[in-house]
């Protein structure tokens, strides 16, 4: 009886590991795999005057992705003070007299994670706009940016984030479509959208589509929204383990009751 109760107890602890997530990965709801190398981008556009005072910080989980050392550049903000040292986090200031302009597509930050662990299943790297002070001293926020996120295994292939509508796409950004984006920004054709969504629908889509959100294409008049909350996945696997780990103490003593019965009641093996 007892062997046959520890082997009970083996296979059910065996099968409750099996359905754990193995090793699935996504940053910002894109697979990756350990070793794969992730870059980041804030991008601004279409702003309609110049930009004099920029505080941005970008978020991501240490310990899920790693800074490459170096990597952090600021294309379009020159002059730029930057901190990569904080934990999880990356700090950009910058000011500037003479402002920046920001009316064609711009990489205010640029920067790449290397993926060392798999217990998250879905990574998230998000920014915050804390500061977008134009030469009129208006607050702008997060109305004329957005982000993207570029993915490269180890075999050389890439995974591309793009912004807008509801479909991802893969593959290397051609330059054709980027001389395409901007010759539509200069078009005498262009639509005024009132735009009153927040930075959530900003970065889903982002995350998805066209080189160019649909709504950074165009002026809009709704400045300083608020950065949505982000959360990675791994709130779900924490549950599960929890529930897994339940499960097996609960296991575990239904057995050495029975085993303890065994032993110690009178039951059909019993002799006085």
């Amino acid at each position: 009886m007892k062997k046959l109760s520890a082997s009970i107890l083996v296979l059910l602890i065996i099968a409750i590991f099996a359905i754990l997530p193995a090793g699935a990965v996504t940053v910002n709801s894109h697979e990756t795999a350990l070793g794969d190398t992730v870059t980041y981008e804030v991008h601004a556009i279409s702003c309609t005057s110049k930009v004099q005072a920029i505080d941005i910080s970008i978020y991501y989980d240490s310990t899920s992705l790693r800074l490459v050392e170096g990597s952090f550049e600021t294309p379009a903000v020159s002059g730029a003070i930057t901190n990569t040292d904080l934990l999880g986090e990356i700090r950009l200031n910058a000011i500037s007299v003479e402002g920046f302009d920001f009316s064609s597509d711009s990489i205010i930050a640029k920067v790449k994670f290397e993926v060392v662990d798999d217990l998250s299943s879905d990574i998230s790297l998000y920014y915050n706009v804390k500061n977008f002070l134009d030469e009129n001293k208006t607050e702008l926020k997060d109305t004329y940016t957005f982000d993207m996120t570029n993915v490269s295994s180890e075999n050389g292939s890439a995974i591309v984030s793009k912004p807008s509508s509801n479909s991802e796409s893969k593959g290397s950004k051609p330059e054709s479509a980027v001389a395409s984006s901007e010759a539509d920004l200069s078009s005498e054709n262009e639509v005024e959208i009132d735009l009153s969504a927040s930075s959530s629908a900003n970065t889903s889509s982002v995350t998805q589509g066209d080189d160019i959100p649909s709504d950074k294409a165009i002026r809009i008049d709704t400045p300083d929204t608020t950065p949505a909350v982000r959360h990675t996945g791994t709130t779900k696997l924490y549950w599960l383990i929890m529930l897994c780990g339940v499960g097996i103490v609960v296991l575990i003593g239904v057995v050495f009751t029975i085993i303890i019965k065994d032993n110690g009641g009178k039951g059909s093996h019993y002799s006085k």
